[in-house]
């Protein structure tokens, strides 16, 4: 009887200390991946993180202008999970003549045409930049996703900046 007791408030001494055990929310999970998918990938040390979440990296840096609200945009950009694959979700597929069949993407800043974490990245690229951005799943496509690409899946975009109008 004496054991079984002893069970009995080891099993709630147990319970107990698991439910004191701070768990991390999906977020915090997220946010983890984001940095280990930076460090894995040698981009850490240079990518910017903005106070949305979103990190940026300049790869190929020039002086032209920075975007404005309500300014249309033309960008060639190649969107990627974060996976040892890098599997590709979606793309334009602009030819080194620039041309294709859906050469680039056109969208006005600020207006809700693009995901958010893409209008909040795109805004610290210059004119004629080329980077990539890391967006975590709330400034992407959310908890329910969106065609091939599942809810709370953080994503990369390799970005160039075509054009400002």
């Amino acid at each position: 009887m004496k054991n079984v007791t002893r069970g009995w408030w080891l099993l709630l001494w147990l319970v107990a200390i698991a439910a004191c055990t701070p768990q991390q929310t999906p977020e915090e999970k997220e946010a983890q991946q984001i940095v280990k998918y930076l460090q894995d990938q040698g981009l850490f040390a240079d990518a910017i993180r903005t106070e949305s979440g979103v990190y940026y990296l300049i790869t190929d840096s020039t002086q032209g202008a920075y975007p404005d609200e309500d300014e249309i945009l033309k960008i060639e950009y190649k969107g990627y999970f974060l996976d040892e694959a890098k599997t590709v979700f979606d793309s334009t597929n602009a030819d080194s003549t620039g041309n294709g069949t859906r050469p680039y993407l056109e969208f006005i800043l600020g207006r809700n045409q693009v995901i958010d974490g893409l209008d909040i990245g795109i805004r610290y690229f210059r004119e004629g930049e080329r980077g990539t951005l890391i967006i975590p799943s709330r400034l992407g496509y959310g908890s329910s996703g969106r065609g091939s690409i599942p809810g709370n899946t953080p994503l990369r975009f390799d970005i160039y900046l075509r054009e400002i109008n």
